[in-house]
Protein backbone atom coordinates (compact mmCIF):
# COMPACT_ATOMS: atom_id res chain seq x y z
CA UNK A 1 0.00 0.00 0.00
CA UNK A 2 1.05 3.67 -0.76
CA UNK A 3 2.36 5.35 2.74
CA UNK A 4 2.37 8.71 3.29
CA UNK A 5 0.66 9.45 -0.03
CA UNK A 6 3.70 8.81 -1.82
CA UNK A 7 4.24 5.52 -4.33
CA UNK A 8 7.04 3.49 -4.24
CA UNK A 9 8.79 3.48 -7.62
CA UNK A 10 12.28 1.13 -8.21
CA UNK A 11 13.74 1.36 -11.44
CA UNK A 12 16.60 -1.16 -12.29
CA UNK A 13 20.09 0.12 -14.43
CA UNK A 14 19.15 3.87 -13.63
CA UNK A 15 22.31 4.07 -14.57
CA UNK A 16 22.10 3.32 -18.19
CA UNK A 17 20.89 5.40 -21.37
CA UNK A 18 17.55 4.88 -20.69
CA UNK A 19 17.34 4.72 -16.85
CA UNK A 20 18.37 8.15 -16.50
CA UNK A 21 16.20 9.84 -18.84
CA UNK A 22 13.35 7.34 -16.95
CA UNK A 23 14.56 9.06 -13.74
CA UNK A 24 14.23 12.35 -15.46
CA UNK A 25 10.49 11.58 -16.29
CA UNK A 26 9.80 10.18 -12.84
CA UNK A 27 11.21 13.27 -11.25
CA UNK A 28 8.96 15.50 -12.67
CA UNK A 29 5.66 13.51 -11.57
CA UNK A 30 4.67 14.41 -8.23
CA UNK A 31 3.84 12.02 -4.98
CA UNK A 32 6.75 9.79 -5.60
CA UNK A 33 9.31 7.80 -3.22
CA UNK A 34 11.94 7.02 -6.54
CA UNK A 35 14.36 4.03 -5.92
CA UNK A 36 16.84 2.92 -8.26
CA UNK A 37 20.10 0.87 -8.90
CA UNK A 38 22.69 1.43 -10.61
CA UNK A 39 26.66 0.09 -11.22
CA UNK A 40 27.77 2.82 -12.52
CA UNK A 41 26.92 5.80 -10.51
CA UNK A 42 28.91 8.51 -12.05
CA UNK A 43 27.73 7.43 -15.58
CA UNK A 44 24.66 9.55 -15.88
CA UNK A 45 25.07 13.20 -14.73
CA UNK A 46 21.30 13.27 -14.87
CA UNK A 47 21.10 10.64 -12.35
CA UNK A 48 23.50 12.63 -10.04
CA UNK A 49 21.22 15.51 -10.55
CA UNK A 50 18.40 14.30 -8.97
CA UNK A 51 20.16 12.38 -6.23
CA UNK A 52 18.45 14.33 -3.54
CA UNK A 53 14.88 12.90 -4.01
CA UNK A 54 16.01 9.33 -5.24
CA UNK A 55 17.53 6.49 -2.98
CA UNK A 56 20.23 4.69 -4.59
CA UNK A 57 21.21 1.23 -4.17
CA UNK A 58 24.07 -0.62 -5.79
CA UNK A 59 23.25 -3.76 -7.09
CA UNK A 60 23.71 -6.49 -9.86
CA UNK A 61 20.58 -7.75 -11.25
CA UNK A 62 22.37 -10.97 -11.64
CA UNK A 63 22.53 -11.28 -7.74
CA UNK A 64 18.86 -12.26 -6.76
CA UNK A 65 20.01 -12.60 -3.62
CA UNK A 66 21.14 -9.05 -3.21
CA UNK A 67 17.98 -7.76 -5.32
CA UNK A 68 15.22 -9.94 -2.98
CA UNK A 69 16.61 -8.46 0.62
CA UNK A 70 16.21 -4.66 -1.91
CA UNK A 71 13.23 -5.59 -2.53
CA UNK A 72 11.79 -6.31 0.50
CA UNK A 73 13.43 -3.25 2.09
CA UNK A 74 11.49 -1.08 -0.69
CA UNK A 75 8.17 -3.10 -0.97
CA UNK A 76 7.79 -1.00 -5.03
CA UNK A 77 4.40 -1.08 -5.74
CA UNK A 78 5.72 -0.19 -9.34
CA UNK A 79 8.96 -1.94 -10.81
CA UNK A 80 10.73 -0.44 -14.12
CA UNK A 81 13.09 -3.21 -15.21
CA UNK A 82 15.72 -1.68 -17.52
CA UNK A 83 19.24 -2.99 -16.30
CA UNK A 84 20.69 -5.27 -18.80
CA UNK A 85 23.48 -5.75 -21.51
CA UNK A 86 21.86 -4.27 -24.97
CA UNK A 87 24.56 -4.03 -27.54
CA UNK A 88 24.55 -6.76 -30.55
CA UNK A 89 28.09 -7.14 -31.20
CA UNK A 90 28.80 -7.41 -27.31
CA UNK A 91 25.87 -10.48 -27.26
CA UNK A 92 28.37 -12.03 -29.58
CA UNK A 93 31.27 -11.68 -28.30
CA UNK A 94 30.08 -12.75 -25.04
CA UNK A 95 26.57 -14.28 -25.14
CA UNK A 96 27.13 -16.02 -21.41
CA UNK A 97 27.13 -12.16 -20.08
CA UNK A 98 24.49 -11.63 -22.48
CA UNK A 99 22.09 -14.47 -20.96
CA UNK A 100 23.16 -13.51 -17.46
CA UNK A 101 22.31 -9.92 -17.64
CA UNK A 102 19.19 -9.91 -19.39
CA UNK A 103 17.76 -13.58 -18.54
CA UNK A 104 18.97 -13.89 -15.05
CA UNK A 105 18.52 -10.79 -14.57
CA UNK A 106 14.66 -10.47 -15.27
CA UNK A 107 14.20 -13.71 -12.87
CA UNK A 108 15.94 -12.04 -10.32
CA UNK A 109 13.39 -8.72 -10.42
CA UNK A 110 10.26 -11.48 -10.79
CA UNK A 111 11.32 -13.14 -8.06
CA UNK A 112 11.51 -10.08 -5.68
CA UNK A 113 8.14 -9.05 -6.82
CA UNK A 114 6.85 -12.10 -5.99
CA UNK A 115 7.92 -11.98 -2.52
CA UNK A 116 6.64 -8.50 -2.19
CA UNK A 117 3.47 -9.59 -3.03
CA UNK A 118 4.16 -13.01 -0.14
CA UNK A 119 4.70 -9.99 2.01
CA UNK A 120 1.94 -7.57 1.10
CA UNK A 121 -0.67 -9.55 -0.18
CA UNK A 122 -0.32 -7.66 -3.77
CA UNK A 123 2.06 -7.75 -6.79
CA UNK A 124 3.53 -4.80 -7.73
CA UNK A 125 3.42 -3.95 -11.42
CA UNK A 126 6.63 -4.99 -13.18
CA UNK A 127 7.52 -3.18 -16.40
CA UNK A 128 9.78 -5.36 -18.58
CA UNK A 129 11.96 -3.88 -21.21
CA UNK A 130 12.03 -5.97 -24.09
CA UNK A 131 13.39 -5.53 -28.08
CA UNK A 132 11.27 -4.97 -30.91
CA UNK A 133 14.09 -6.96 -32.96
CA UNK A 134 12.53 -9.88 -31.75
CA UNK A 135 9.94 -10.03 -34.42
CA UNK A 136 10.72 -11.99 -37.99
CA UNK A 137 10.05 -8.95 -40.27
CA UNK A 138 10.49 -11.21 -42.84
CA UNK A 139 8.37 -13.72 -42.39
CA UNK A 140 5.72 -12.02 -40.84
CA UNK A 141 4.43 -10.37 -44.40
CA UNK A 142 3.00 -7.24 -42.83
CA UNK A 143 4.58 -4.28 -42.33
CA UNK A 144 4.18 -1.90 -39.68
CA UNK A 145 4.85 -4.91 -37.28
CA UNK A 146 2.60 -5.20 -34.54
CA UNK A 147 2.23 -7.37 -31.77
CA UNK A 148 1.23 -10.07 -32.98
CA UNK A 149 3.86 -11.04 -35.73
CA UNK A 150 6.14 -13.85 -35.85
CA UNK A 151 8.50 -13.46 -32.93
CA UNK A 152 12.30 -15.09 -34.17
CA UNK A 153 15.02 -13.44 -32.63
CA UNK A 154 18.71 -13.91 -34.73
CA UNK A 155 21.19 -12.66 -31.93
CA UNK A 156 22.18 -13.55 -28.71
CA UNK A 157 20.70 -10.13 -27.65
CA UNK A 158 16.97 -10.52 -28.96
CA UNK A 159 17.51 -14.40 -28.23
CA UNK A 160 18.00 -13.31 -24.39
CA UNK A 161 14.85 -10.37 -24.79
CA UNK A 162 12.54 -13.71 -25.73
CA UNK A 163 13.65 -15.57 -22.79
CA UNK A 164 12.93 -12.76 -21.13
CA UNK A 165 8.98 -12.46 -22.10
CA UNK A 166 9.04 -15.91 -21.70
CA UNK A 167 10.16 -16.14 -17.87
CA UNK A 168 8.10 -13.06 -17.43
CA UNK A 169 4.99 -14.68 -18.98
CA UNK A 170 5.69 -17.61 -16.52
CA UNK A 171 5.71 -15.28 -13.14
CA UNK A 172 2.29 -14.18 -14.63
CA UNK A 173 0.66 -17.29 -15.23
CA UNK A 174 1.94 -19.45 -12.55
CA UNK A 175 2.82 -16.73 -9.55
CA UNK A 176 0.03 -14.16 -10.56
CA UNK A 177 3.14 -11.16 -10.86
CA UNK A 178 1.72 -8.16 -12.76
CA UNK A 179 3.78 -7.87 -15.79
CA UNK A 180 3.33 -5.65 -18.30
CA UNK A 181 6.10 -6.18 -21.41
CA UNK A 182 7.78 -3.29 -23.00
CA UNK A 183 9.11 -4.01 -27.37
CA UNK A 184 10.61 -0.87 -27.74
CA UNK A 185 12.40 -0.42 -31.40
CA UNK A 186 15.55 1.25 -31.89
CA UNK A 187 15.49 4.92 -29.59
CA UNK A 188 18.04 7.39 -29.87
CA UNK A 189 18.88 10.60 -27.40
CA UNK A 190 21.21 12.83 -26.26
CA UNK A 191 24.01 11.19 -24.44
CA UNK A 192 23.63 7.51 -26.02
CA UNK A 193 26.67 5.56 -26.12
CA UNK A 194 28.84 6.21 -29.40
CA UNK A 195 28.92 2.06 -30.41
CA UNK A 196 24.87 2.92 -31.32
CA UNK A 197 25.09 4.22 -35.36
CA UNK A 198 23.04 7.32 -34.66
CA UNK A 199 24.95 8.55 -31.77
CA UNK A 200 28.14 7.56 -33.65
CA UNK A 201 27.74 9.38 -36.69
CA UNK A 202 26.03 12.25 -34.52
CA UNK A 203 29.46 12.33 -32.96
CA UNK A 204 31.90 12.26 -36.21
CA UNK A 205 29.90 14.93 -37.63
CA UNK A 206 30.78 16.64 -34.67
CA UNK A 207 33.84 15.94 -34.95
CA UNK A 208 34.43 17.01 -38.24
CA UNK A 209 32.96 20.50 -37.84
CA UNK A 210 35.60 20.86 -34.69
CA UNK A 211 38.10 20.10 -37.28
CA UNK A 212 39.10 17.24 -35.66
CA UNK A 213 38.30 14.25 -38.05
CA UNK A 214 38.46 14.47 -42.03
CA UNK A 215 35.03 14.25 -43.81
CA UNK A 216 35.42 10.49 -44.83
CA UNK A 217 33.33 8.04 -42.61
CA UNK A 218 33.85 4.49 -43.03
CA UNK A 219 30.58 2.94 -42.86
CA UNK A 220 28.26 -0.15 -42.77
CA UNK A 221 24.80 -1.00 -44.63
CA UNK A 222 23.39 2.43 -45.10
CA UNK A 223 19.95 1.61 -46.84
CA UNK A 224 18.71 -0.58 -44.07
CA UNK A 225 15.51 1.41 -42.25
CA UNK A 226 14.91 1.10 -38.71
CA UNK A 227 11.87 2.96 -36.71
CA UNK A 228 13.41 5.41 -34.36
CA UNK A 229 11.75 6.97 -31.65
CA UNK A 230 13.46 9.66 -29.22
CA UNK A 231 14.27 8.30 -25.98
CA UNK A 232 11.78 10.53 -24.24
CA UNK A 233 9.14 9.94 -25.77
CA UNK A 234 9.88 6.11 -24.82
CA UNK A 235 10.54 6.61 -21.25
CA UNK A 236 6.81 8.44 -21.05
CA UNK A 237 5.22 5.45 -22.80
CA UNK A 238 6.92 3.01 -20.10
CA UNK A 239 5.22 5.57 -17.30
CA UNK A 240 1.72 5.83 -19.09
CA UNK A 241 1.09 2.39 -19.21
CA UNK A 242 1.08 1.61 -15.17
CA UNK A 243 -2.37 1.44 -13.74
CA UNK A 244 -4.26 1.22 -17.24
CA UNK A 245 -6.63 -1.36 -17.66
CA UNK A 246 -6.08 -3.33 -20.59
CA UNK A 247 -6.40 -6.73 -22.04
CA UNK A 248 -3.19 -6.44 -23.26
CA UNK A 249 0.00 -6.69 -21.72
CA UNK A 250 2.37 -6.78 -24.36
CA UNK A 251 3.17 -3.62 -26.44
CA UNK A 252 5.63 -2.06 -29.04
CA UNK A 253 6.95 1.27 -28.80
CA UNK A 254 8.04 2.82 -31.99
CA UNK A 255 7.08 5.71 -34.35
CA UNK A 256 5.77 3.91 -37.20
CA UNK A 257 8.03 5.40 -39.95
CA UNK A 258 11.12 3.47 -41.47
CA UNK A 259 13.96 5.70 -41.87
CA UNK A 260 16.98 4.83 -44.13
CA UNK A 261 20.61 4.69 -41.67
CA UNK A 262 21.77 7.32 -45.09
CA UNK A 263 18.88 9.55 -44.18
CA UNK A 264 20.10 9.87 -40.95
CA UNK A 265 23.53 10.79 -41.76
CA UNK A 266 22.27 13.13 -44.14
CA UNK A 267 19.93 15.04 -41.58
CA UNK A 268 23.05 15.32 -39.41
CA UNK A 269 25.11 17.07 -41.88
CA UNK A 270 22.30 19.40 -43.00
CA UNK A 271 21.79 20.41 -39.22
CA UNK A 272 25.51 20.83 -38.68
CA UNK A 273 26.27 22.37 -42.35
CA UNK A 274 28.96 19.74 -43.61
CA UNK A 275 29.33 17.49 -45.88
CA UNK A 276 31.19 13.77 -45.64
CA UNK A 277 32.20 11.68 -47.87
CA UNK A 278 31.33 7.72 -46.90
CA UNK A 279 32.85 4.35 -47.76
CA UNK A 280 31.12 1.55 -47.50
CA UNK A 281 33.03 -1.38 -45.64
CA UNK A 282 31.34 -4.81 -45.61
CA UNK A 283 33.07 -5.06 -42.60
CA UNK A 284 30.95 -3.14 -40.70
CA UNK A 285 28.18 -5.14 -41.83
CA UNK A 286 26.11 -6.76 -39.02
CA UNK A 287 25.39 -10.78 -39.49
CA UNK A 288 21.48 -11.47 -40.39
CA UNK A 289 20.59 -7.78 -40.13
CA UNK A 290 17.22 -7.38 -41.78
CA UNK A 291 16.72 -4.66 -44.50
CA UNK A 292 13.39 -3.20 -42.89
CA UNK A 293 11.81 -3.24 -39.33
CA UNK A 294 9.66 -0.98 -38.73
CA UNK A 295 6.51 -1.18 -35.74
CA UNK A 296 3.40 -0.41 -35.39
CA UNK A 297 2.20 1.43 -31.83
CA UNK A 298 -1.61 1.00 -32.18
CA UNK A 299 -2.27 -1.14 -29.06
CA UNK A 300 0.12 1.67 -26.98
CA UNK A 301 -2.31 4.70 -28.59
CA UNK A 302 -5.40 2.97 -27.95
CA UNK A 303 -4.63 2.06 -24.28
CA UNK A 304 -3.36 5.13 -23.53
CA UNK A 305 -3.55 7.95 -25.64
CA UNK A 306 0.60 7.68 -26.60
CA UNK A 307 1.69 9.23 -29.57
CA UNK A 308 5.65 9.74 -30.27
CA UNK A 309 5.63 13.63 -30.28
CA UNK A 310 9.34 14.69 -30.58
CA UNK A 311 10.54 14.74 -34.78
CA UNK A 312 13.41 13.15 -35.69
CA UNK A 313 15.45 15.80 -36.77
CA UNK A 314 14.82 17.15 -33.35
CA UNK A 315 16.34 14.38 -31.75
CA UNK A 316 19.54 14.50 -34.17
CA UNK A 317 19.84 17.95 -33.37
CA UNK A 318 19.95 17.42 -29.79
CA UNK A 319 22.34 14.34 -30.18
CA UNK A 320 24.78 16.55 -32.30
CA UNK A 321 25.06 19.59 -29.70
CA UNK A 322 25.22 16.95 -27.38
CA UNK A 323 28.25 15.62 -29.15
CA UNK A 324 29.72 19.13 -30.17
CA UNK A 325 29.22 20.45 -26.69
CA UNK A 326 31.01 17.67 -25.00
CA UNK A 327 34.14 18.08 -27.63
CA UNK A 328 34.67 21.29 -27.07
CA UNK A 329 34.51 21.10 -23.60
CA UNK A 330 37.26 18.66 -23.73
CA UNK A 331 39.35 20.78 -26.08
Amino acid sequence: MTLGGFMRVLVTGADGFVGGYMVAQLLRESNLEIHATYRNKLANELLLSGEDRIHLYEADVRDTRRMTELFRRVLPERVIHLAGRAFIPDSFADPTQTYEANVLGTVSVLEGARDVQRLTGVSPEVLLAGAGQIYDAERSGATPLDEEAIIHPVTPYTTSKACAELVAEDYRRNFGVRVIIMRPFNHIGPRQHERFACSDYARRVALVVCGKLEPVFETGNMDIQRDFTDVRDVVRAYWMLFGRQSKHYVFNVCSGVGTRIQEVLDILQNIAGVTVKTIIDPARFRPNDLPVIVGNFTRLHEATGWKPTIPLRQTLTDMYHYWLESIRRQA
